[in-house]
């Protein structure tokens, strides 16, 4: 019986100075090695691997990583301390080499798994969402899912100024997403004003206004104006007013995306 399993800390059978000795490790040394429970012919394997001191052994077998296997870890850029990490979020040794040659590191691997699961969360809770619940059902696939977050999470989503996360809470990972992303427009919002048919210039210059799309759709419609016109006459530079009058005067919503397309030419 050893002096662990003896609840002794410090000496026992099988840990003392002589059986170190024997394998060649001397009176000094062996006592990192007897500190944290690392038996003389485990020392020695250690040893071998290049690793000479008895925590970070310790923090070696408890990733789950053996001696014959320690090269490649240490090859890899990994650490010991980061090996425990990966281990205590279930990370098999396997697949942290892999995140880990991917560029990842322990933290990211849990932001990642986060925020999948932030998006399935919220696509179960979009459809009452009105307006926004096309933002779910317009979102990466659910087998994409995975790929896409991993893909993109590393770089310009996650800038950690929470704008670029929305667009990952919902899934919105394409290269339509980064006009708005760049305007620093959160997700929920850009995508309304997608579904409405604005530009984001012009979204931007509404929200200046203090004009956010719920506002600016239920003005237009209460004043009679079609949601799929709005976007023309007011990309046209025109207030509600104005249509009506245009509207009013035979002006066609048609004409009215000319005048859009020309005022968009001219900025």
């Amino acid at each position: 019986m050893t002096y662990v399993e003896r609840g002794e800390f410090g000496a026992g059978d099988g840990f003392e100075d002589d059986d170190y000795e024997r394998v060649g490790i001397s009176d000094r040394d062996a006592r990192s090695w007897r500190r944290w429970a690392v038996e003389p012919i485990d020392a020695a394997r250690w040893l071998k691997a290049s690793v000479d001191d008895g925590l970070v052994a310790a923090q070696w077998r408890t990733a789950g990583v053996p001696p014959t296997d320690v090269r490649k870890w240490i090859d890899a850029g990994l650490t010991s301390t980061e090996a425990v990490q990966w281990h205590e979020m279930g990370v098999g040794p396997e697949t942290a080499l892999k995140e880990r040659a991917a560029g990842r590191k322990p933290a990211d691997h849990v932001n990642k798994n986060r925020l999948t699961l932030t998006v399935r969360s919220f696509r179960g809770q979009g459809k009452p969402r009105g307006l926004r619940a096309d933002a779910v059902a317009s979102a990466v696939p659910e087998d994409e899912l995975d790929d896409a977050l991993d893909e993109k999470l590393l770089g310009e989503y996650f800038s950690g100024t929470g704008t670029g996360i929305s667009y990952l809470h919902i899934g919105w990972v394409g290269d339509d997403a980064r006009p708005w992303r760049a305007a620093g427009m959160d997700a929920l919002d850009a995508r309304d004003w997608v579904e409405l048919g604005f530009t984001v210039k012009e979204a931007v210059a509404l929200e200046l206004q203090g004009l956010g799309p719920a506002q600016v759709l239920l003005a237009w419609t209460r004043a009679g104006i079609p949601p799929d016109e709005m976007a023309q006459w007011c990309g046209a530079g025109l207030t509600i007013e104005e249509a009506l009058a245009q509207r009013a005067a035979g002006v066609t919503a048609e004409q009215a995306a000319v005048m859009r397309s020309l005022r968009q030419s001219e900025q």
